[in-house]
């Protein structure tokens, strides 16, 4: 007899090579609480099975009742103590010995076997132990007797009855009917065929018997032959139906940034200059040119003089009067005359009574040009204080004429200035319509307005040759030179990119294809034009296959999955599907890392 004690994180493996090692047919597995081993049916199952093969008698030892029931289920008789094993196999072989009429020898027990971790525990009785001690222990008495009162053969416990046990799945009934047909002397009675077993006993071979002969050794070649055979065959079959387990693993995925720059623009730049966050800036030349007609609001005018006659009469009876040219004379609406020419009148006579004047006619010019010197006739009536106190008086027998006022329309030097204010406004307007034309910015590049200039503007033809020139109108052309700065976003995204890289921790993989950036409209202050461009993207980790299967192996399923579970997505699958551990064989799981993928593909 061999008992075997596990442990609790002892494997399926470990217990067939425990049975394997085995000397002896009758073995026992003494399982402890917890057992890894009892978490599965198919355990038992695959020890039934090598037991089956190798022709030993294996039960389990286990003190929980629902391991048990597991065992019994697979076709293994179970106790809850090593000592209701050891009762119900001395009772088995005691008889086993009274159905062959053989004397039961010393029963195996605690005291008279000595037992150790994965050997053989059987050994002969100690020499100094009284005949018979061994079978009373074990509840047969010397002569294969059943023991007194009060002895008893355990039985598998078993859910169901204190009478029953069941082996291999089927259920044999003893006790009463059992004593009943046994004789005195132990042999079978009419009542029950020989060979029949107590109710839950092991299952114990009978003696084997050595062939003898040519025959017999080739039975015995025979027998090693077909042992073998089924030993490869449990074997094969142990393999492919151990549990396996397929584990995923897709990395997790995180967020990376936002790293945001200012950069500066630069006209004057070559080239990008990381360190400084420096990008070249382009100089957008925009020609510009406007016209206009606009009206002459200056004046020339052009007046004549009206010219007529003047009679001066002088009643001077001493002496003639000269009147010189230049004589002025008027109205008496204060419309001056120059005498044109001197003239001299004679002294008055008298003739009697009568007063003969003399008289002297002299041309006149009025002193204003223009429509007022025509006056009618007799209007011209003033003379000088002079002529008065020599007693001449004036008139005109006829109306004056000639008096004339021309206006012609000239370009004055203030039409000229307006025109040119005009011409300036519509080039600064055109100027903001070319800005926001697409096919004013070089392919890949962005306009700056608020970098937008406009030089001063010249105009034709000059004012040296268009003012006082006598027209209505007149036509001026007026030309400039605006500039605008162009920004490629290339470097921009190009710069953010690079500095997002630098900041993704260590041991993390950046996806290219994640990255995004976004630039603020430009900055113009104090000459210098900046932008702010921020990026982001997502990052992962990168995982050993090797390494994560290490700290998963012989773990439960949920501890696995809670172990994993800080690298990414984790998807177990077990097979069979009841299996609650993953397997400590490597080549019984397979641990795959999946490819990541960022979150907006």
């Amino acid at each position: 007899m061999t008992i075997h004690y596990l442990d609790v994180d002892d494997e399926v493996t470990t217990a067939v090579a425990r049975l394997r090692t085995a000397s002896g047919p009758h073995v026992a597995l003494v399982l402890p609480a917890g057992s890894r081993i009892a978490t599965s049916r198919i355990n038992f199952r695959l020890l039934a099975r090598e037991a089956a093969a190798r022709d030993r008698r294996l039960a389990i030892v286990a003190p929980e009742t629902a391991v048990r029931a597991i065992a019994i289920a697979a076709g293994l008789p179970a106790y809850a103590t090593v000592a209701s094993y050891e009762q119900a196999l001395a009772d088995e072989l005691a008889q086993e010995a009274r159905e062959r009429h053989v004397p039961a020898g010393p029963a195996p027990s605690l005291r008279s076997a000595t037992f150790r971790r994965g050997a053989d525990a059987g050994s002969p009785a100690e020499p100094d132990a009284p005949a018979g001690a061994g079978a009373a222990e074990a509840g047969v008495g010397p002569a294969g007797a059943p023991a007194g009162p009060g002895a008893r053969t355990p039985l598998g416990e078993v859910p169901g009855g204190a009478g029953t046990g069941s082996i291999g799945g089927a259920a044999e009934t003893g006790g009463a009917d059992e004593r009943a047909g046994r004789d005195g002397g132990g042999q079978p009675g009419r009542g029950q065929p020989t060979g029949a077993r107590s109710a839950g006993a092991l299952p114990v071979a009978g003696p084997l018997r050595e062939p003898s002969g040519p025959r017999g050794r080739r039975r015995t070649l025979l027998a090693l032959l077909v042992l073998v055979v089924l030993l490869v065959t449990a074997g094969a079959g142990a393999y492919l139906v151990l549990p396996s387990a397929t584990i995923v693993v897709t990395p997790l995925t995180m967020a990376a940034g936002p790293v945001s720059l200012q950069v500066t623009a630069d006209p004057t730049a070559t080239s990008v200059d990381a360190a400084n966050l420096v990008i070249p800036a382009q100089q957008v030349p925009v020609p510009l040119s406007v016209e206009g007609t606009f009206p002459a609001t200056g004046q020339k005018i052009s007046q004549t003089p009206a010219t007529g006659s003047v009679t001066f009469t002088s009643n001077d009876t001493i002496d003639p009067v000269t009147i010189p040219a230049g004589t002025t004379v008027g109205t008496s609406g204060g419309v001056q005359f120059l005498t044109q020419a001197t003239v001299v009148t004679p002294r008055a006579t008298v003739s009697g009574t009568t007063i003969n004047p003399g008289q002297a006619s002299a041309p006149v010019q009025a002193v204003t040009p223009g429509t007022s010197g025509n006056v009618p006739a007799h209007a011209i009536s003033v003379v000088p204080n002079r002529l008065q106190a020599f007693q001449v008086s004036v008139d005109n027998p006829a109306a004056t004429s000639g008096g004339t006022r021309t206006v012609t329309k000239v370009v004055s030097q203030q039409d000229y200035d307006a025109a040119v204010k005009q011409l300036d406004t519509r080039l600064a307007a055109q100027l903001t319509s070319a800005l926001a034309s697409l096919s004013l910015a070089p392919a890949g590049t962005t306009l700056v307005p608020a970098t937008a200039t406009l030089g001063a503007s010249s105009t034709a033809p000059a004012a040296s040759a268009l003012v006082g020139t006598a027209v209505p109108s007149f036509q001026l052309t007026a030309t400039a030179a605006g500039s605008v700065l162009a920004l490629s976003t290339q470097p921009l995204a190009g710069l953010a990119a690079t500095y997002l890289e630098k900041a993704i921790p260590a041991g993390w993989s950046l996806f290219p294809d994640s990255i995004r950036t976004t630039e603020s409209d430009p900055v113009v202050q104090d000459g210098r034009v900046t932008v702010t461009v921020t990026a982001r993207g997502e990052r992962w980790h990168p995982l050993d296959a090797a390494s994560l299967l290490a700290q998963v192996k012989g773990r439960s399923i949920a501890d696995a999955r809670s172990i994993l579970a800080q690298y990414g997505q984790v998807s177990i699958t077990t097979w069979p599907s009841f299996v609650t551990t993953i397997p400590t064989l490597e080549a019984r799981v397979t641990l795959t890392v999946a490819s990541p993928r960022p979150s907006g593909s």
